[in-house]
């Protein structure tokens, strides 16, 4: 009895040895087809290359660099362990520097039977627009519509990983894919540009937010600014003068700044430290849920005068 249940271990020890030495047929749940480090071809001669440029760009005179692109900053912004790998030029006057570079790069794309979607990263300053093999696949921090050379940008959280299914993107193909962005500036007297991009394939496509419940500020949504601002007339209007504006969940103050009127060159000169605050109140959307409605009324306005207004999340200086 002995002698058996010897041979019996070693009969089950080969046989987990031998399992554990073939290899696995099943896919992998997570499938790196573009890394954040890739090489990525530029242009950043400040040449406006029209609005049609990703569909067939002539990239043979361009520069190449590792990513992450870009200049002003020598490390990441939200990973401060992560230095900058190729350094773009933005011109000779650092006043008026390109308002947008461009970026291409290729990568292979496997079959993707196993796969529902793209996951993507992208650390952008300030916004971009995406497009595979010519056709755009998603824009941050750039608003809808036709898209120029001059365009500015501003994409707030300046980093997101989100989740886009295959059949949102039929322009992506099994074999080779062109990858391409155009990166915009915010104005040009901006500090700093950096791009990162990522992609990875992914078998399961994250759950759908339900955005008609849950806590507010909802924390999976980053700060964004405010859109659709209107004004409301309530009451007595030579002395009150309402505000209507949108959000995303992530903005729950609704605050109104009034001060009087003076001229100036740039609005971005204002000096809103002075001003008189009101708060107001906000609900979900019932048309768009995913947003938020604000309301506010500013009181006690003096007749026949004229007021710059400015509305928006004070605590998040939105």
């Amino acid at each position: 009895m002995r002698l058996k249940k010897t041979i019996t271990t070693l009969v089950l020890a080969l046989c987990l040895l031998l399992t554990g030495l073939m290899p696995s047929s099943a896919a992998p749940d997570r499938l790196e087809v573009l890394p954040r480090d890739a090489v990525w071809r530029y242009s950043d001669e400040g040449i406006d290359l029209g609005e049609y440029w990703s569909q067939e760009p002539d990239t043979a005179s361009w520069k190449s660099g590792k990513a992450p692109l870009g200049f002003g900053d020598d490390v990441s912004e939200t990973d401060p362990g992560l230095p900058i790998g190729t350094v773009v030029g933005y011109g000779a006057d650092g006043n008026n520097k390109h308002m947008t570079t461009y970026f291409v790069t290729d990568t292979e794309i496997p079959a993707m039977d196993a796969f529902k979607g793209i996951e993507f990263y992208i650390h952008v300053d300030d916004g971009a627009v995406v497009y595979i093999n010519g056709t755009e696949a998603f824009r941050k921090g750039i608003a809808d519509g036709a898209v120029y050379y001059h365009t500015s940008a501003k994409f707030k959280p300046k980093e997101e990983t989100f989740a886009i299914s295959l059949g949102e993107l039929p322009m992506l193909k099994e074999g080779t894919n062109q990858i391409a962005v155009e990166v915009h500036q915010d104005g040009g007297d901006s500090s700093d540009l950096w791009f990162e991009l990522g992609m990875t394939a992914i078998t399961e496509m994250p759950d759908p937010i339900d955005w008609t419940t849950g806590w507010l500020p909802n924390p999976a949504v980053e700060v964004d600014g405010v859109s659709r601002v209107a004004m409301t007339f309530n009451g007595d209007t030579s002395k009150n003068m309402g505000f209507t504006w949108y959000t995303n969940q992530a903005s729950i103050a609704s605050d109104l700044q009034v001060m009087p009127y003076s001229e100036v060159e740039d609005t971005d000169d204002l000096d809103f430290s002075g001003a008189a605050h009101f708060e107001g109140s906000f609900a979900r959307s019932t048309s768009a849920p995913e947003y938020l409605v604000h309301k506010a009324v500013a009181t006690g306005l003096t007749p026949g005068s004229t007021y710059w207004y400015r509305v928006g999340d004070a605590l998040n200086d939105e």
